[in-house]
């Protein structure tokens, strides 16, 4: 052998001439911990680094240039402002909002105004809707009442109703009312009489002849008493009819008379029997007040020959009736 060639990491000491004995050793350092040579390992990272750059590169120029349409599930058409992607059972396609198909659940289509109200921005996905009252309005009665009041701003107000003139008739009345007042002997009725007339005063002629009875036939309890033809000094004489003027004569009967008075009234009751005692019905009977001494009227019933019965409208009060009886 003539000589010994190093190579690539391999030195060789004492490698020509004959009798020599060379000396093979590895080239400190030459390796790296994987047994490749350094200079190759770096030669690949520049490789691939060149080759990763390349790739990117590449890679970033064509996404660049692509858009969602082209994903293989995804199909868009005709796109417009507002569009979401919306899955269709098979692919994700562009659609608007619609809250009748796209949503769950109810939702507000619309408002619409009733009677009094308005509302503006009524409609419209988005849209605010105003409601307000309507400002101004006008509440009118009718019928038999009248009357009426603006409503402006919604402010407070008074609706003051009277009652139409003429609308009240008797037929629309169904309860008792008078209808017309008949002044009767010496009274006076002064205003206007009938269905909504004012209050009419009802006074007392100023007639002297109010104090005097002037009817000529007078029924008592039954028996009248006619004066018919009286004249002076006669008296009233029973002739088993009625009390008519006769004289006063011994002969009738009369020359004798006969009194019983008794003092009746409780309070409670308004009949009174009282006892006479005079053995007859022909008696004659006159009640005053105790008080003022002013003759009162009752019911008088002749019951037997020796009382009588004394009716009153109302109870009168404790002993304040006097009952004179005469026969």
């Amino acid at each position: 052998m003539a000589n010994v060639v190093a190579g690539t990491g391999i030195t060789i000491t004492d490698n020509s001439g004959e009798g020599m004995t060379p000396v093979i050793s590895v080239t400190a350092g030459a390796y790296d911990e994987y047994g490749a040579a350094s200079t190759a390992e770096a030669n690949a990272v520049a490789y691939a680094n060149t080759v990763a750059n390349t790739a990117y590169s590449n890679s970033v120029s064509y996404i660049d240039t692509r858009t969602i349409n082209d994903l293989f599930d995804v199909s868009i058409a005709n796109v417009a402002n507002g569009d979401f992607l919306r899955y269709n059972g098979s692919s994700w396609i562009n659609d608007p909002v619609n809250l009748a198909t796209d949503t769950v659940g109810d939702y507000l289509a619309n408002i619409s105004a009733g009677t009094g109200i308005i509302i503006s921005n009524s409609g419209g996905e988005g849209s605010n809707p105003v409601i307000s009252i309507n400002s101004e309005f006008t509440l009118t009665a009718n019928g038999d009442v009248d009357g009426s009041v603006l409503i402006s701003n919604l402010a407070n107000a008074t609706l003051t109703l009277t009652i139409a003139n003429g609308s009240v008739t008797s037929d629309k009345i169904d309860f008792g009312f008078v209808e017309t007042l008949l002044s009767g002997n010496n009274i006076e009725i002064i205003g206007e009489i009938g269905v909504g007339a004012l209050s009419p005063e009802i006074s007392v002629s100023d007639d002297p002849s109010f104090n005097t009875v002037t009817a000529e036939h007078l029924i008592v309890d039954g028996i009248e008493i006619d004066t018919t033809g009286a004249v002076f000094g006669q008296v009233l004489k029973f002739n088993g009819v009625k009390f008519i003027p006769d004289e006063d004569t011994a002969e009738d009967g009369l020359g004798t008379v006969s009194k019983y008075s008794a003092t009746i009234g409780d309070g409670a009751n308004t009949t009174f029997t009282v006892t006479h005692g005079l053995g007859t019905r022909d008696v004659l009977v006159e009640i005053y007040e105790t008080g003022y001494y002013e003759t009162v009227y009752a019911a008088v019933r002749r019951s037997n020959l020796n009382s009588i019965e004394v009716t009153f409208a109302t109870p009168p009060d404790s002993s304040s009736r006097r009952v004179v009886v005469t026969g």
